[in-house]
């Protein structure tokens, strides 16, 4: 269990965005495809979805 004093938590925050800034240099050019493929994929899910009417899609659910 960590005990925080109060001077330790601007640095404490210090630490983590620095670590988050690496993560983010490390993993940004993956996450942005991976973003642009989930908004894809939702795009083609609302075409579906819109192309079949919904009853159709609620007898495909349950």
């Amino acid at each position: 269990m960590m005990v925080f004093d109060v001077n330790d938590i601007p640095r404490y925050l210090g630490m983590r965005i620095k670590q988050t800034k690496n993560i983010l240099t490390n993993f940004c050019p993956a996450m942005v495809v991976l973003c642009i493929l989930y908004f894809y994929i939702l795009s083609l899910l609302g075409i579906l979805v819109s192309a079949i009417d919904r009853d159709s899609i609620f007898c495909f659910l349950f």
